[in-house]
């Protein structure tokens, strides 16, 4: 554990499948060492996650031949949960109009593996580390899907969130994985795989905190 608490550490070993199926758990894994036995795993690639409230979860890969799994080891520093607080505005018609009917606009603290409405289709909330480990303490808006044209742009410097109307037309958008800082604002162009995208939008990251505001909507996984 990232603070060296004594919590009880969910551990599952899941397929790869889209919709995965749970085949080996322990539910109340203590800090330290800790076995799970291979030998009734069929041999394949799987998956093992570690959880445990509060912290952010992992997942490592194992490939079970015989009964036995390679890494024959695993080691799994957990780390505290952080949140993302975002606020965030879309134009459901595809318009680059940021203003008017067709706005939908919401305010989230966003978690380990969660998302924004709209936005989910291209990127989410992942916690890693600065140095580029997978897992770590520091939350990046993350992109998992990644086409040309689509991603962040910059927004002009010196103009506050309220004032950005419309999104520029010759906005040079990445799909480049962000670190979350308190006040990163940027012009985002989802593309949800549609040949022209769902729509053009533009985010603000208000803090970044392990206590999200009371009456802000949390959206973390279980």
């Amino acid at each position: 554990m990232e603070d060296m608490r004594s919590a009880k550490i969910k551990v599952e070993i899941q397929t790869g499948e889209l919709t995965p199926k749970v085949l080996k758990k322990l539910d109340d894994a203590q800090p330290g060492s800790n076995a799970l036995g291979l030998s009734d795993l069929a041999d394949g690639d799987y998956l093992v996650f570690f959880s445990s409230p509060g912290y952010a979860a992992q997942w490592q890969s194992l490939t079970v031949k015989q009964g036995k799994g390679e890494p024959s080891e695993m080691k799994v520093n957990l780390y505290r949960k952080r949140y993302v607080v975002l606020r965030y505005v879309f134009n459901t018609s595809g318009g680059r109009e940021l203003s008017g009917k067709s706005i939908k606009e919401g305010r989230a603290a966003v978690a380990h593996w969660g998302s924004l409405p709209y936005f989910q289709h291209d990127w989410q909330i992942w916690q890693k580390a600065s140095g580029g480990d997978m897992f770590g303490d520091t939350p990046f808006l993350d992109f998992h899907r990644s086409s040309k044209g689509f991603g962040f742009a910059k927004v002009p410097d010196g103009v506050a969130f309220d004032d950005l109307k419309e999104t520029p037309a010759n906005a040079q958008y990445n799909c480049m994985s962000t670190k979350a800082e308190k006040g990163l604002t940027l012009f985002c162009r989802v593309e949800a795989d549609r040949k022209n995208g769902l729509g053009y939008g533009k985010v603000v990251v208000e803090d970044v905190t392990e206590t999200p505001p009371a009456g802000v909507k949390r959206v973390e996984l279980p």
